[in-house]
């Protein structure tokens, strides 16, 4: 069997995309908002039976839903309704003291864990051996 040979021509396949990364592009482009007009197409309108009659009490119905208050409602909710003593209950829970036998730790707490690096010091200072002092005569600076 013959093995395929593809020719993508200078660059290889990098130089190949790169030529056509627009048309790729457009591709996506294109295909989303083919999906945009086909999702919106499905799309559940207004029905072609309803008279402007029925589509103005159905609007009223939910201006009405919304202007209703409801804190009635809402108030004796269960999740709503705060548990009797709670200052008690919160000093209770400040005063407990933890079990730290349930947080056991394998290394303690004020272990390093960088070693500290000493500061520099300053270079030993040596004096010169075997000095030479040579006198010049020129201008002076």
């Amino acid at each position: 069997m013959k093995k395929l040979k593809l020719n993508f021509g200078d660059g290889g396949i990098q130089g190949w995309l790169i030529r056509h990364v627009e048309k790729f592009v457009l591709v996506l482009f294109a295909g989303v908002m083919v999906w945009f007009v086909v999702s919106g197409s499905r799309l559940e309108g207004i029905k072609a039976g309803q008279s402007p009659d029925v589509l103005r009490s159905e609007a009223q119905n939910a201006v009405t839903m919304v202007n209703q208050p409801r804190w009635d409602d809402v108030k004796n909710k269960p999740e709503r309704q705060a548990p009797a003593e709670v200052e008690t209950e919160v000093k209770r829970l400040l005063d407990a003291k933890a079990d730290k036998s349930k947080y056991v730790v394998d290394k303690p707490w004020d272990q390093q864990l960088i070693a500290r690096l000493k500061p520099r010091s300053d270079p030993q200072i040596l004096a010169p051996f075997h000095l030479k002092v040579v006198p010049l005569s020129g201008p002076s600076l």
